[in-house]
């Protein structure tokens, strides 16, 4: 089974990634989730999820700082970014650090099974 890690600083948002979406059904177990990259890093880091699902902006350390941390620590951990921002910059910081995808908020479900499936 692949183990998941969530980091979303709004509750709805981490809260619906982890609540309506069947990751059973795909071989992936939740292992953890946080508000933000600073307060998610060690436990991430303890864990060592398969797969990281990151906001893009959140408070202390962001989603792209977080990111580059771990591609150090977790070479082969596979990084989706949700964002409300659709800037190409933020699309540009994922594509360096080797993200999977980059999906705009609010998440379309279908679009994360196929990222997923």
């Amino acid at each position: 089974m692949y183990k998941l890690f969530i980091v979303d600083d709004e509750p709805p948002a981490r809260n619906g990634l982890r609540d309506y979406f069947n990751w059973s059904q795909y071989g992936i177990e939740v292992v953890g989730e946080g508000d933000d990259g600073e307060s998610s890093f060690q436990e991430i880091c303890e864990k060592k999820p398969d797969i990281l699902i990151t906001d893009v902006r959140m408070p202390n350390m962001d989603g792209m700082e977080l990111s580059r941390k771990l591609r150090s620590i977790l070479p082969g951990i596979k990084i989706v970014f949700i964002s409300a921002y659709s800037e190409i910059e933020y699309m540009k910081s994922a594509l360096e650090v080797d993200a999977v995808d980059y999906i705009l908020k609010p998440i379309n479900m279908d679009t994360l099974r196929t990222i997923i499936g």
